[in-house]
């Protein structure tokens, strides 16, 4: 589909730029981190368990986002990570170029605007087809098709 067909809204016509908050790809020790006292996410042990799953199959091939609090580099996204891996671990973060208040907006944020988004359900299936599945894939495909993340 064409990009342009693809907007909406007002953003639709406009030709904004937009700000790159990212300020650098940093590797840090996981226990460096600091856990956000705000964050409202939760991870229950389905998603550990998947999580620890494919950590060991494919490894870290994503970054926390992080700012620089304070406090140290404080944890916008990716607490799940700082909680299941080893403190010793170094991983790469993204540091963003945000100030508190910013860095709030994107905690609050983040996760529900990602969770606006809706599977087309052939071509989930198609692309599960084709995984090796395992006991952790599979507890998790059916713990997001019991809330309802999946196949809406």
């Amino acid at each position: 589909m064409d990009r342009q067909k693809r907007k909406t809204g007002e953003d639709a016509a406009k030709n904004v730029t937009p700000r790159v908050r990212i300020k650098e790809l940093r590797t840090v020790r996981v226990g460096d981190l600091v856990p956000n006292p705000e964050n409202w996410r939760t991870h229950p042990d389905e998603q550990r368990r998947a999580f620890n799953a494919a950590i060991e199959r494919v490894g870290i091939a994503d970054a926390p986002k992080v700012w620089e609090s304070p406090d140290g580099l404080m944890i916008l996204d990716g607490h799940l990570r700082a909680e299941e891996l080893d403190d010793d671990a170094e991983i790469p973060v993204q540091v963003l170029d945000v100030d508190e208040d910013e860095a709030r907006f994107l905690l609050a944020t983040y996760d529900p605007m990602a969770m606006l988004a809706q599977a087309d359900k052939e071509a989930t299936a198609a692309l599960l087809e084709q995984l090796d599945a395992s006991s952790d894939l599979e507890a998790l495909v059916a713990e997001m098709e019991k809330a309802a993340l999946l196949f809406e």
